[in-house]
């Protein structure tokens, strides 16, 4: 998109997501908005998950999930949200949710 100039000079970009996409969404956004001079707005519908305990562990389902995505496909290795990454470099996993 940034070698077609594609958003460089928009007056507003809307980012959207669901479900998983909503996910990506949160990821791009940081990018998208160091890319372009307009206003970006983020819609996700579903891409927040509640990070409930596992009944019989008591562990965090979610939590646990995105650290396993985190060794098995990040392993140390920069994501788009780098803001994100820089300030929980220890726990990625935090960077997968919206708050």
């Amino acid at each position: 998109m940034n070698k077609n100039n594609l958003l460089a000079n928009r007056e507003e970009v809307v980012i959207a997501g669901i479900g998983n996409g909503g996910l990506a969404a949160l990821l791009w956004a940081d990018t998208i908005k160091a890319s372009t001079k307009g206003k970006v707005k983020l819609l996700i519908d579903g891409g927040v998950w509640e990070n409930s305990l596992n009944q019989k562990t008591q562990a965090p389902v979610f939590e646990n999930r995105m650290k396993m995505l985190d060794k098995l496909f990040l392993n140390g290795k920069s994501i788009l949200n780098t803001k994100c990454q820089a300030a929980h470099n220890d726990d990625i996993s935090k960077c997968f949710y919206a708050s």
